[in-house]
């Protein structure tokens, strides 16, 4: 329920307020390189001059870091990979000013601008993990990556900007190597326009349709939609699974606290003689209850490690590889604020089905509880 909850567009790791999301997918029997090129040109032209629009930037996918599973292989200048390993990593290919307009921050070089155009140098963006993992003493600035363009022969990408992680990979607990390179230098036919607003997103979604429609009516407006709408349909599965995973603990929760609390007041019950015979005897009604409190804590506190032990067991399956997209956003199999919460509820409610049975023994007469036996 913590990772469904984790997972909305303002957790994503960026600027994700008043954001507009309009994929384009062009024929590519229509626009070569160059056509596609020109069409994202004049359509951000007419998108920036549309009232309440501040700016307008483009990426090949949605930026969902953690759901957009957006892998390609790629070479690293310099690094032998050893037989078998996966250089298939987390990609992206982003247009002028993106990591600025979206807010991610840059640890050193640049975004792309401008002076990226097909005919310039290829030139890569890269994440802190990519660079700390790749080049020696995460000195990526500089370096190249190697781009593998199918038909086409391979390019070697200068790398000039890296981000950093924290901000970029926030739902993830190990930020995984990403790179990125310049739409403008990519043969693409389909982007995603990430139109940020002044005001309300929402507002701005209907003129967005037309400026798209207004230079091609052939394409498709009804994804257009604010970042908020655009991520329904991704998040279903995890607020269907955190809705039955949740409900189904907050139902085990329940039957526990009933468990725990019947079965320990039944025990002390079951004391009231021997209760009776102390307080006979002159026993002090304080140590009793504390007697007979610790006692009972004693078989609540085994139960409850072993609990405890096992569920750390059976949660590592939400991590496992059984399932092709992570479980857990920016919670831990063993979050302690979980297991800490569950664990000081069941205590809570072990220690008041001690003490409420044991201090009703400790008032009764002690005749009475004899004679009850």
């Amino acid at each position: 329920m913590r990772s469904a909850r984790n997972l909305n567009p303002i957790n994503q790791g960026y600027d994700s307020l008043n954001l507009v999301v309009a994929p384009i997918k062009l024929e590519e029997r229509q626009y070569d390189h160059a056509r596609s090129q020109d069409f994202y040109r004049r359509l951000a032209e007419r998108t920036r001059a549309l009232a309440g629009v501040r700016e307008v930037v483009f990426a090949a996918r949605l930026p969902v870091p953690v759901l957009d599973r957006g892998r390609s292989p790629v070479g690293i200048e310099d690094y032998q990979p050893s037989p078998g390993e996966d250089m298939a990593l987390e990609t992206n290919t982003i247009g002028p000013g993106y990591l600025k307009a979206m807010n991610i921050p840059i640890a050193n070089g640049r975004d792309f601008d401008e002076r990226d155009r097909e005919d310039a140098p290829c030139v890569a963006v890269v994440n802190e993990a990519l660079a700390r993992r790749y080049f020696a003493g995460g000195r990526a600035l500089g370096k190249h990556l190697i781009k593998h363009a199918g038909q086409h022969p391979d390019q070697w990408c200068e790398i000039v900007g890296v981000v950093r992680d924290d901000k970029f990979q926030a739902l993830r607990t190990e930020p995984l190597p990403w790179y990125a390179f310049a739409l403008s230098q990519s043969h693409s036919t389909s982007a995603t326009m990430l139109v940020r607003t002044a005001g309300p997103p929402e507002n701005l979604v209907p003129n967005v349709r037309r400026a798209i429609q207004a230079l091609d009516q052939t394409i498709l407006v009804s994804s257009v939609l604010t970042l908020n709408d655009s991520f329904g349909p991704l998040l279903y599965f995890y607020r269907l699974f955190g809705l039955l995973v949740g409900g189904g603990g907050i139902l085990a929760i329940i039957l526990s606290v009933n468990g725990i609390y019947g079965m320990v007041a039944y025990a002390v019950s079951r004391r009231t003689r021997e209760i009776g015979i102390r307080l006979a005897l002159g026993a002090d009604k304080h140590k009793i209850l504390r007697l007979v409190i610790r006692q009972g804590m004693i078989l609540v506190v085994y139960g409850l490690s072993v609990g405890l032990l096992l569920a750390l067991a059976l949660t590592q399956v939400l991590t496992s590889s059984i399932f092709e997209i992570p479980i857990l956003m920016r919670v831990n199999a063993a979050d302690p604020l979980t297991f800490g919460a569950t664990a000081l509820l069941l205590i809570v409610v072990a220690l008041l089905a001690c003490y409420l049975p044991a201090r009703r023994a400790t008032k009764v007469d002690p005749m009475v509880a004899l004679r009850i036996e």
